[in-house]
């Protein structure tokens, strides 16, 4: 199969990235730290990957039936898009977390500057990503709801 026939449909790249995910899983062993308010959580790294990998082989399912609905093909490459960059921005956060957080340690400052510089990083870092994500769902809903109603209007003789 040619790679050009693979990636035809463009949420097949959901499946290729789940699986390359849930492959990684097996090997790497590291943590992520959460702090939510005054609450700290450790989760283990392999969870997060198979999270990622089942949520994304969720989504490629959702497709299969939904494919003959689906009114554009763009739509579909922006939903699929917004998903690969949110997760390439996460996993960058994750691997480069020193590097571009904690930083500001090396500055002595008082709690209060180190924690509004630390804040503003984060928003930036995963914001925009973040709001790409959500964009992309948007993009799916119209993507479905305009592909159901160009179906409904052919079916009473319209053609939109």
């Amino acid at each position: 199969m040619k790679f050009k026939n693979f990636i035809s449909p463009p949420y097949n790249l959901l499946l290729a990235l789940g699986s390359m995910i849930a492959i990684v899983s097996f090997f790497w062993k590291g943590q992520m730290d959460l702090h939510i308010n005054d609450t700290y959580f450790v989760v283990s790294g392999t969870i997060v990957l198979w999270a990622t990998a089942i949520s994304l082989v969720a989504v490629w399912l959702l497709y299969l039936p939904l494919d003959k609905i689906l009114c554009s093909v763009v739509l579909t490459w922006i939903h699929v898009g917004s998903i690969l960059l949110f997760i390439i921005a996460v996993f960058i956060g994750m691997f480069f977390y020193d590097k571009v957080f904690a930083s500001s340690l090396s500055n002595p400052r008082t709690i209060y500057a180190y924690m509004q510089d630390y804040n503003r990083k984060v928003r930036i870092f995963f914001g925009l990503p973040t709001l790409l994500l959500l964009l992309g769902q948007l993009a799916f809903v119209i993507n479905i709801v305009a592909g159901a109603a160009r179906i409904i209007h052919r079916r009473n003789g319209h053609k939109l």
